[in-house]
């Protein structure tokens, strides 16, 4: 059986926003290596999406479920979104939330 791997790509807010997380924890909360098996958490997921890309839920809202194929990975407390490019067999990764935040409205105020 043949299995098609998606290419990720990392939109540059998601960047920010890992990077972001990635120094609250190690620099805020002065625990460098539970940012960095976060990080790894991140990397394995998104591994697993490059295989799986529909295997996570789309976003509850219709807003973005419909028109954009938004879809979530939790990962420990937080959120990462992704759309998916069927044509190009690509994943953008486009945020990286708090889960406890209003993470639905900080994505729809960068759409």
């Amino acid at each position: 059986m043949d299995c098609d791997k998606y290419e990720i790509a990392i939109l540059p807010s998601a960047e920010n926003d890992i990077r972001g997380i990635f120094e609250y924890i190690a620099v805020d909360l002065c625990d460098v290596k539970a940012a960095q098996e976060l990080l790894d958490k991140i990397t394995d997921g998104l591994q697993r999406i490059a295989l799986f890309p529909y295997a996570m839920p789309k976003l509850g809202n219709k807003e973005f479920s419909d028109d954009k194929n938004f879809r979530r990975m939790d990962i420990g407390n937080f959120v990462i979104v992704y759309m998916i490019d069927e044509n190009k067999k690509t994943i953008y990764i486009a945020a990286a939330f708090y889960a406890m935040s209003d993470f639905m409205f900080k994505l729809f105020k960068r759409i």
